[in-house]
């Protein structure tokens, strides 16, 4: 009879030792693949700020470079600051974010930088990135019109900001909207023209 229950004890200890030895091998599977894990989430993110690094200084160093790129989170605004590494003077003749387009007229001086602002009204989350391709089309000295297709999409950093009026590039007034129609002088009153070619008449 005492060599029954000294059998079952010996059985119900062992049962409770490999049940022991099993819960604490899967912990360390699962201590071990949080830290693998742990590492390669690390590695991910350091290697996207290089990238982003890199993708940074590419864009900075173009005839026109971009030295900072923000949307507003407010009212959806793109902010560029551009630098000109052109080593002359040149006139920034229109500026493309996506698919927003907009005419500037602003001479920049070698190694001069500049902020233009394009409201196309992008809906983005405080602390998110919006990445768009850029157009930089300008004008040389001699009249030369040229344009720059960044290699890369600017990435533009999603945060509320102000600029003040005077330090915004010269944006030129967007065209009026509406249908031309055909004037008609009434009979008994004159017309003339304010053009160089002095035209006039009368019916």
């Amino acid at each position: 009879m005492s060599l029954i229950v000294v059998f079952i004890m010996h059985t119900n200890n062992s049962r409770a030792q490999g049940t022991i030895e099993y819960v604490v091998i899967i912990a360390v599977v699962i201590v071990l693949s949080l830290v693998v894990v742990g590492l390669v989430v690390s590695q991910t993110d350091k290697s996207q700020q290089i990238s982003s690094s890199g993708n940074q200084l590419g864009l900075s160093t173009q005839v026109i470079g971009v030295t900072e790129s923000l949307v507003n989170s407010v009212d959806g605004n793109f902010v560029l600051k551009l630098l000109n590494n052109s080593g002359d003077v040149l006139t920034v003749s229109n500026v493309k974010v996506g698919d927003s387009n907009v005419n500037f007229s602003e001479d920049m001086a070698q190694g001069s930088e500049r902020i233009f602002r394009l409201n196309p009204t992008v809906a983005c989350t405080p602390g998110k990135i919006v990445s768009e391709s850029v157009v930089i089309t300008y004008v040389t000295r001699d009249g030369l019109s040229k344009s720059i297709t960044y290699p890369s999409k600017v990435m533009f950093n999603c945060t509320p900001y102000t600029i003040e009026q005077a330090n915004l590039a010269n944006q030129c007034p967007s065209p009026a909207s509406g249908t031309a129609v055909a004037s008609q002088v009434l009979s008994g009153y004159t017309f003339s023209n304010s053009s160089s070619s002095g035209l006039t008449g009368s019916l």
